[in-house]
């Protein structure tokens, strides 16, 4: 039965902060209490946003079958809907697979690890649809001010004026 060591971090500067290293770190050592032999390590520097754009771990969700497992540090590193979460469910009920989560202490092989990773993947979604709420509101207040969100280009505004009217010109 092979154990999947999945870790991911969203950006370069996450993965700079120790973030790799420190969830193989807790991976394999979690592994080792355990006594589990058949292991592979996956690694993804990859957006939590969606599995489609997440190779690797969309590949070991191929890969899993009956008995084996996925482990994770935490929720955020396999799912951040929903609609993704309950979609790793029923693959690991087809599969006959289950996940681990470690800093929540939760196995989705007993029914009260299952519900406990249903209510947290739930909460996750709320909270990121808050931020999104929150992001759109303080955008709004902004054009509403008159201010344009998000960043300031880079390139002068006189750099930009001789553009258009270059483009104008057919140029």
């Amino acid at each position: 039965m092979t154990t999947y060591l999945f870790r991911r971090v969203s950006t370069t500067a996450e993965r700079q902060a120790n973030g790799m290293n420190g969830q193989a770190e807790k991976l394999l050592a979690f592994a080792k209490a355990h006594e589990w032999q058949d292991l592979e390590e996956v690694e993804e520097e990859a957006s939590g946003a969606s599995l489609k754009k997440r190779p690797h771990l969309t590949r070991v969700l191929k890969e899993l079958k009956g008995g084996a497992r996925l482990v994770v540090t935490g929720l955020d590193r396999v799912a951040r809907s929903l609609f993704d979460l309950e979609g790793m469910f029923k693959q690991s009920d087809v599969g006959g697979w289950s996940l681990t989560i470690l800093d929540l202490g939760i196995d989705t092989a007993t029914d009260n690890g299952r519900f406990a990773a249903q209510v947290l993947g739930a909460a996750a979604e709320l909270e990121r649809k808050m931020i999104r709420a929150r992001i759109l509101r303080t955008m709004d207040q902004l054009r509403a001010e008159g201010r344009t969100p998000g960043n300031r280009s880079k390139v002068p505004t006189s750099t930009c004026h001789l553009i258009v009217r270059l483009r104008n010109k057919g140029l």
